[in-house]
């Protein structure tokens, strides 16, 4: 279980619960997946959970997956970056096209509520990973740095 500490000395207060699924709910938004049961007696049981959280609630965070908080750091200060280019250097990499292999995303239009739904972000398909190597050898991004590095280490 993860807790937080509070600075008056009071009790750690949990961060996260167990549902009825048996899966470890962060602050009641998605569960969290140990990865580490994968390579162990509870695989069948990390499976199970990996399947549950797909079914009840369409995602998952995962912990003990082997990526260093450093590399994750440096994933996140490469994508500020990136968004933080001004608007015609990201727009090189914008495609309409959802099978592009690495595309920026704008928004999406939602037909039901007749409203277009504005968010940037930036997409990679990671299989085959042969392809994106390719494709990024020849793509000037700043993404060279930690997103290049865990790509390529799967």
């Amino acid at each position: 279980m993860i807790t937080s500490h509070s600075p008056q000395g009071g009790k750690d207060t949990p961060l996260t619960k167990t549902d009825m699924y048996g899966l470890e709910i962060w602050e009641g938004t998605l569960p969290i997946i140990d990865m580490g049961g994968l390579h162990g007696p509870h695989r069948a049981d990390t499976i199970k959970h990996l399947a549950n959280a797909c079914q009840h609630y369409g995602g998952f965070m995962l912990k003990n997956h082997g990526i260093s908080e450093k590399l994750l750091g440096d994933i996140m200060s490469t994508a500020r970056e990136f968004f933080h280019l001004p608007e015609e250097e990201r727009m090189k990499l914008y495609s309409p096209d959802p099978t592009s292999l690495i595309r920026l995303a704008t928004g999406f239009k939602d037909e039901k509520q007749n409203v277009f739904v504005s968010r940037e972000s930036l997409k990679f398909h990671a299989h085959p990973i042969e392809k994106i190597r390719e494709s990024m050898a020849y793509k000037s991004l700043i993404l060279q740095g930690g997103c290049f590095r865990v790509l390529c280490s799967c």
